[in-house]
């Protein structure tokens, strides 16, 4: 951008002796707490907390020229219109808002970078656009830089510096949808899922109506999507955090994972499209009691044991780092001082060269 400027010479003086000491931005950024987003790309002078009057100063004091621009001047301005605002805020609040107390601002969008220059520019223009609806465009347009020497940068620091004129007045909330699932793979065939919805009909049977006429359509749209027939609506619904406003909440999950979790672990039916406590929720691990009775010679051991099956965890892909839950079994003996979830456990009576002879014992 070709900026238009003039020098005026203003007095013959000694030049200075030398640069001034500069920080690097990123030591800069590192004397605000936890910085997350900057637009501080040089290296900087003068980095108190009044550069612009210090910077006069050392001009003035040590013969060094100095730069002005529209943009420089006019956020000094909009920053004592804020600072006028925040010391005069009931007495103004006619002015430019129409409540009292606070009202809350929201930016909602899905997850980004918290980095990202330009989706922040993006939402302090939201911001700005927000506030107007209160106090009224002329003054929003009044407030905010526009002239031939405007950046990007100066541009958004002058929304900044607008939202902080009316911080008083409202709270800024931004929420982010801190979920997604980039890819989904589907295995299996066509008639393997179609089996499914077989095999559905015959345990529909069993009093759970009630439940199979909530997962056959999740079936459904799962076969036409082996065929070909994609709904990437469905797809998005798979699963979502969110309370009833839509806002990223861990304490509410929906989407139709959620209605193949019929109960929760005390027996009561869960809604099917929303899970409220994930901690209320029976293990993804079943557990069936057993006694293991090994014959030797004269005498026989009895064991107790638990057999669990179930899913055990994700594998995870090493280039793509997909997740797949892991199905798999395990059977432990339980110690005298354990409980076991079942007091009639199934009986196995297994002869010393069964074990043997499978390997259990040497």
């Amino acid at each position: 951008m070709e900026i238009h400027k003039i020098t005026l010479e203003l007095e013959e003086l000694a030049p200075p002796e030398g640069p001034l000491n500069t920080l690097k931005p990123e030591d800069i950024i590192n004397k605000y707490s936890h910085a997350f987003c900057s637009s501080l790309k040089n290296d900087l002078a003068m980095t108190g907390d009044h550069p612009v009057l210090d910077g006069f100063v050392r001009a003035y004091t040590e013969h060094r020229p100095i730069t002005i621009s529209p943009d420089i001047l006019w956020l000094l301005i909009v920053q004592g219109f804020s600072y006028h605002v925040e010391y005069n805020s009931e007495q103004l609040r006619s002015k430019f808002v129409n409540f009292q107390n606070k009202k809350t601002l929201e930016f909602f969008a899905e997850y980004f970078d918290v980095s990202d220059q330009l989706k922040w520019e993006n939402i302090f223009r939201s911001f700005a656009s927000k506030i107007s609806e209160y106090s009224g465009e002329e003054l929003m347009n009044s407030l905010t830089p526009n002239f031939s020497t405007t950046t990007p940068t100066s541009y958004t620091a002058g929304l900044i510096s607008i939202m902080a004129s009316m911080k008083n007045y409202f709270i800024f909330q931004c929420t982010r949808r801190g979920c997604g699932i980039p890819s989904v793979t589907i295995e299996g065939t066509v008639k393997d899922w179609e089996l499914i919805k077989d095999k559905l009909q015959i345990i529909q049977k069993y009093d759970l109506e009630w439940w199979v006429s909530k997962l056959e359509p999740i079936i459904d749209e799962i076969i036409q999507t082996k065929k070909g027939n994609v709904n990437k609506k469905f797809w998005l619904q798979m699963i979502r955090y969110k309370n009833i406003r839509g806002i990223y909440k861990r304490t509410c999950i929906d989407g139709w994972i959620c209605t193949f979790y019929p109960y929760n672990k005390y027996g009561n039916k869960n809604q099917l499209n929303q899970i409220f406590d994930q901690n209320n929720l029976p293990r993804e691990v079943l557990t069936v009691p057993m006694k293991l009775t090994t014959i030797y010679p004269g005498k026989q051991v009895e064991y107790l044991c638990n057999i669990h099956t179930g899913f055990f965890g994700l594998t995870q892909d090493s280039k793509t780092l997909n997740l797949k839950p892991e199905i798999g079994w395990l059977i432990c003996q339980v110690l005298e001082n354990e409980e076991t979830p079942d007091k009639s456990p199934t009986h196995i009576l297994i002869s010393k060269q069964y074990l043997i002879d499978h390997g259990t014992l040497v």
